[in-house]
């Protein structure tokens, strides 16, 4: 069973807490600071009451932080909230207003404690590696003071680490609407149960309708309703369009130099989200569904970097002109590792980051899996289309790339697909 300690002067709080949790923790309380042992700390959790000493319980809390790794709430009354921010400042992974039907709470508290705690250690975890690479990087001769855009771009990243790190940016999250569709169509959604859900997001419902009457998927009489939108669409058809809409707003940022790459940026996630799903239609195999997400999905990491580079000038962390130099290789050089890790934070399945990685590999390919070779082929078909976030053009050798020869695919099924990858981009040029 796991472990609690509650440290609480509060006799009947304890008492409480005992009650309510006792079926899931082993519950150690201690009331004063000369009750407390180092051992005590080697538990799954601590929960400190503000009542606990003097200070507030902070000197206590802090204690805990500095020497043991473990999530911790702090208790506090309603009428002090300077408390409650101090104690989240000084480290606190969550905390708990003291009201009469708190108790009643505890549970959810606690197993969204944890949640916030293990995502935070991923999220170490993940800079830690980040970290290590950069300082093999030096002393492998990597950045060396023949190369100072080598040197600024360990900087602006070293800022960038530090700035995810502190919490300091706001990172994308993901909709809470398309979680529910998720849950949805994992239980067998009907047409009707998706179109209740859907219909609780005004912009989904219009822009839903406004697809199922474009040319794309046009019937002989206009659709006027969600539910006959979906109905002509279909229900996987209908996910994809509600993930990418939804989606689209994290797409926006307020720093000029930023703009214009996250417009292609998007253009390009849509067209290889595109590229999966007709894919999928050649080959037979794969989720459709999911591959669409995952092409959608499968540059996020650079998403998430222009989000901390613009966190980083707002706050003027660093130099405009260093930014300006060094951005675009720190996005290109970092972003799969971003990528990965902001899909573990999303709770998304864990194939994603294994894709988003493998397309780190050498020619993106994969004698394993089925799905890496779609999505691989899917972004040079968007790039050679001309939805590049570089700029450049492209042009690929489908007939000797690995992936596609894997896949099967013949010259005449890239150009299908190509073509309707294009009507699909102007199809959502509205959107």
């Amino acid at each position: 069973m796991e472990s609690l300690l509650i440290a609480s002067r509060d006799c009947n709080l304890i008492d409480g807490m005992k009650s309510g949790l006792s079926d899931s923790f082993q519950i150690k309380p201690i009331t004063s600071m000369s009750d407390f042992k180092d051992d005590d700390a080697r538990c799954d959790l601590v929960m400190i009451d503000q009542n606990f000493n003097e200070f507030n319980g902070i000197d206590f809390l802090m204690n805990i932080i500095s020497k043991f790794q473990v999530p911790t709430v702090y208790m506090s009354t309603a009428e002090d909230t300077s408390a409650i921010s101090e104690a989240l400042n000084v480290g606190a992974s969550n905390f708990l207003v003291k009201t009469e039907n708190c108790l009643e709470l505890m549970k959810l508290i606690i197993r969204d404690t944890r949640r916030r705690y293990s995502e935070a250690c991923e999220m170490q975890d993940s800079i830690r590696k980040l970290k290590e690479e950069i300082a093999k990087m030096s002393k492998d001769g990597g950045v060396t003071a023949n190369e100072p855009a080598k040197q600024v771009e360990v900087n602006v990243f070293t800022e960038v680490v530090a700035i995810l790190k502190s919490g300091e940016v706001n990172l994308p999250v993901y909709p809470s609407i398309m979680k529910e569709v998720r849950d949805l169509l994992q239980k067998g959604a009907s047409i009707q149960r998706l179109s209740g859900l859907l219909q609780k997001d005004a912009a989904i419902t219009a822009k839903m309708v406004s697809v199922a009457n474009s040319a794309f998927y046009r019937g002989i009489k206009p659709t006027k309703t969600l539910h006959e939108a979906i109905n002509r669409i279909g229900i996987v058809d209908t996910k994809n369009y509600a993930e990418l809409i939804s989606n689209h707003a994290m797409y926006s940022v307020k720093i000029p130099r930023y703009e214009e790459f996250m417009k292609v940026l998007w253009e390009h996630s849509l067209a290889t989200a595109y590229g999966c799903q007709e894919i999928c239609k050649h080959v037979l195999k794969g989720n459709q569904s999911e591959l669409f997400t995952i092409g959608l999905f499968h540059d996020i990491g650079k998403l998430l970097l222009v989000k901390i580079l613009s966190e980083l000038e707002v706050r003027k962390k660093c130099d405009s002109s260093q930014i300006e130099k060094e951005w675009r290789m720190i996005i290109e050089n970092y972003h799969h590792k971003f990528g990965c890790s902001l899909i573990k934070r999303w709770k998304l399945p864990d194939e994603y980051g294994g894709i988003i990685m493998g397309l780190k590999e050498k020619d993106g390919f994969s004698p394993n899996s089925h799905e890496l070779n779609i999505v691989n082929v899917a972004n040079l078909i968007a790039k050679e289309l001309g939805f590049s976030t570089t700029g450049e053009e492209v042009k690929v050798d489908f007939y000797s790339n690995p992936s596609a020869k894997y896949l099967q695919l013949q010259e005449s099924d890239i150009e299908s697909i190509k073509l309707s990858v294009e009507e699909l981009m102007s199809t959502c040029a509205s959107l």
